[in-house]
């Protein structure tokens, strides 16, 4: 195929850190490994510059404000705004991918499709409403979703999910959707990050290494699992957690010397690098995932993973012979989970190698690659 210009859409995009800003960048360096043209147009939630190269990836981020804690940011209509788009009208674009139906800028991106009759399409992330302790704002949240993606309708016409949780998700507001385009790995990337966790805070082989990597937020279940470790170590087990990730959230979490570490945010390499190592990681998500990232990059690593059937985590772990999937994330029924992998050596170590051969068969950016192209390529201009 000849040199095409894709546009990727995503209100959040890198520095951030996210698993629907990871698809997007990773897809897009897909394309730029196979000699397209991308521009990946987001929002600047981190003081980032306006634009810049990422692995060959042409970045733009738009000037934004942020509502609901930075979870909803708004694209704000600056003359930075204009200045910006009228650097994108530049580009003649033959295809558009726009991710997650619930932000603003994805409303103002499938306009923008459909004004210059820019083939598109729509990948959905999420597999349920945002869970809001007020009924009041939980009831406001989901008539915005509605009423948003109500308005994206008129503009896109096909529509996918990163795992089939999306698809029964976007069945919910009257959507067919045409497929899964699944979230991905690089099977081939290895760290350049030689940090040795292990050698860093002094623990033995024998001591099994646990790791949760992801927002310090309370729908991630993070205390419940801090209170299942921290009761695992008062009962005399050789074990450690390691916790990667940040959020005001996170001054709430309690460490325990040597064996219960808060490092907080660190490169993508270091993550990889920390799973490599680890024996478990822990998802215990309550949050509507769409296929939680980590759960492969821990199968890629060789690491066993226990986690809630939140979203697509059952596509990834299809039953008890590739890694336990625990009905709720309350503190004792991860103490339990834990405790199997704990004592049971050979099980962990079977479902570290049954994940990691399923990831590498049917996770791999390029098998997702080819499969998104089969897909968009008869719609290209």
């Amino acid at each position: 195929m000849s040199q095409k210009t894709i546009c990727i859409v995503s209100s959040f995009g890198l520095p951030h850190v996210g698993g629907v800003e990871r698809y997007s960048h990773q897809l897009a360096k897909k394309f730029v490994e196979h000699g397209h043209q991308v521009v990946l147009v987001c929002l600047n939630t981190d003081h980032a510059a306006e634009s810049e190269v990422i692995d060959g990836v042409i970045y733009f981020r738009f000037p934004s404000f942020a509502l609901l804690k930075g979870r909803l940011p708004i694209p704000f209509l600056s003359p930075n705004f204009f200045r910006i788009l009228n650097l994108i009208n530049d580009y003649k674009f033959d295809f558009c991918i726009i991710n997650v139906k619930f932000y603003v800028l994805s409303l103002l991106s499938s306009w923008y499709s459909k004004h210059r009759k820019i083939p598109s399409i729509l990948i959905e992330h999420g597999s349920d409403h945002f869970e809001r302790k007020n009924p009041l704002i939980q009831a406001l949240a989901n008539y915005y979703e509605h009423g948003i993606t109500f308005l994206v309708k008129q503009n896109i016409s096909h529509f996918y999910g990163v795992s089939q949780a999306c698809n029964h998700w976007l069945a919910h507001f009257g959507i067919t959707a045409r497929g899964v385009i699944y979230n991905g790995v690089d099977i081939n990337y290895l760290p350049d990050s030689q940090a040795s966790f292990r050698a860093r805070y002094g623990f033995c082989d024998s001591t099994v290494l646990i790791s949760y990597v992801g927002r310090l937020v309370p729908e991630k279940g993070i205390m419940e699992l801090v209170e299942a470790v921290t009761s695992l170590l008062a009962e005399g087990q050789d074990l450690a957690l390691l916790i990667a990730g940040d959020d005001p959230f996170a001054e709430n979490i309690k460490t325990i010397p040597g064996r219960l570490i808060r490092l907080g945010r660190i490169s993508h390499d270091s993550v990889l690098s920390l799973l490599s190592e680890s024996d478990i990681l822990v998802l215990p998500s309550r949050f509507p995932e769409g296929l939680p990232t980590i759960l492969l990059e821990a199968g890629k690593m060789g690491c066993a993973v226990i986690a809630t059937p939140m979203g697509g985590t059952r596509e990834v772990v299809p039953d008890e012979d590739h890694g336990l999937i625990i009905e709720d994330n309350r503190a004792d029924t991860i103490r339990r989970a834990l405790l199997e992998l704990i004592i049971d050596s050979r099980k962990r170590k079977r479902l570290q190698i049954n994940l990691q051969k399923r990831v590498e068969e049917v996770f791999d950016w390029d098998i997702i690659y080819q499969h998104l192209m089969d897909e968009i390529t008869p719609r290209m201009k």
